[in-house]
């Protein structure tokens, strides 16, 4: 690290008392999933309208002023007031539009599954889906696994009868939420305009990462837990970490390897190594739980995670179809990130290596690597890195222009 103090980030000084953030974010952790998993009881009524008519339309109001308090509640956690607060909750607002837009017409409007009568189109295949993940279906592996985003959507579709709607109002918060996340874990490395561009070549990036998959609701969700956790970490916010990893295995199970990211963290090493344990244990429980209630208690390889053996050599072979993808993902986000990685600390470039190379075991093993949707939580911080190489070198630009400029006025 660079003896620049400009050039190293700290924790918010405006933290409340550990027991406090303890307590709050257990409580609104545990209302959120018990809100959210109320479909599990009675999956085949909360397809259903549960007030016809106008109260339909009343709901669609509220819930689209979600989105905006949202946002404005997280940005508030960076160094950020009035005006800048108000830019950074529009370009999130705007960020996650771009998304949306983007996913409807390229993929929810797609055919990934040409030549498939069965589906008119992806959204179809959502919709079909959606239904037996709520029901928790073994014959929809690995999909059923991960049902709370679909829970979410449920219940959306319950209050206003409109599944269109609650599918978009769900990736449309948790993209926009995931932008504000990512401003402020920015934040605590790069200056306000540096990390607005982080959201701005993210979502440069995105249209890329969603061209070879059918619409799944998983990515959304996780991707902001990933970012969350990220975040948490690296400000040192203790007690989100645990509730953040609990409810985001039950999105995707991936972000399981956030705990193992702990170790990297912290000046004791040993209570550093036991809660990453700890955090490690309890994820890996939730998945299994959430196995053990989809498959009836039977663990077979290939219904652990839906693949069969000699997944990763058919993998592999389609480098041709992967390839690309990689390199304009990962690839240049690698070569971006190593630019400014000398001005990084510590546990934010082991934070951001192991990242990565989980995913992309984790893509190989029991994914489609193809799917570089998968990969996304890995370009966080290459992209912040990156970022931190351009603040410093136009810094360096301003200042030797600075200097030209007085050397030139300076009288002979």
């Amino acid at each position: 690290m660079s003896s620049d103090s400009s050039l190293t980030h700290s924790a918010p000084s405006h933290n409340p008392s550990p027991g406090r953030s303890y307590i709050r974010w257990y409580v609104y952790g545990a209302i959120f999933l018990a809100v959210t998993l109320l479909p599990l009881t009675a999956p085949r009524q909360f397809s259903l309208p549960l007030f016809p008519g106008y109260a339909e339309t009343v709901f669609k109001v509220l819930f689209a002023t979600i989105p905006l308090f949202a946002v404005r509640a997280v940005v508030r956690l960076a160094p950020s007031k009035g005006r800048e607060l108000r830019v950074i909750t529009i370009v999130c607002l705007v960020a996650a539009g771009v998304c949306e837009i983007i996913h409807f017409w390229g993929t929810d409007k797609g055919h990934y599954f040409a030549g498939d009568v069965r589906w008119q189109d992806n959204t179809a295949w959502q919709l079909f889906m959606h239904k037996g993940i709520l029901l928790l279906d073994p014959a929809y592996l690995p999909h059923s696994y991960r049902f709370l985003p679909d829970c979410v959507v449920a219940v959306v579709n319950r209050l206003t009868g409109d599944f269109v709607f609650g599918r978009v109002f769900y990736r449309f918060t948790a993209n926009a939420l995931l932008f504000a996340v990512l401003y402020c874990y920015a934040r605590l490395y790069l200056t306000r305009f540096s990390s607005a561009l982080v959201i701005v070549l993210t979502t440069a990036i995105y249209p890329v990462t969603i061209l070879t998959y059918a619409g799944q609701f998983v990515d959304p969700a996780s991707h902001l837990s990933f970012v969350l956790c990220l975040y948490l970490l690296a400000s040192g916010s203790e007690a989100g970490i645990l509730p953040v990893l609990v409810i985001g295995v039950l999105a995707k199970e991936s972000v399981v390897v956030m705990a193992v990211c702990r170790l990297f963290y912290g000046p004791n090493r040993l209570k550093s190594a036991a809660l990453a344990v700890l955090y490690l244990g309890i994820g890996l429980a939730v998945c299994v739980l959430a196995r053990a209630a989809v498959n009836t208690g039977q663990f077979e390889y290939n219904r652990v995670s839906g693949v069969e053996l000699g997944h990763a050599i058919n993998n592999l072979k389609g480098y041709v179809q992967w390839g690309p993808l990689y390199f304009f993902t990962i690839g240049i986000s690698m070569i971006g990130a190593s630019l400014g990685w000398k001005y990084m600390d510590r546990p934010f470039k082991l934070t951001a290596i192991f990242v990565a190379v989980s995913l992309v075991f984790s893509s190989l093993m029991f994914s489609w690597l193809a799917e570089v949707r998968n990969l996304m939580p890995a370009l966080f911080p290459l992209i912040i890195s990156f970022m931190k190489y351009v603040e410093v070198e136009m810094r360096l630009d301003r200042l030797e222009l600075g200097a030209k400029i007085q050397t030139v006025s300076s009288p002979q």
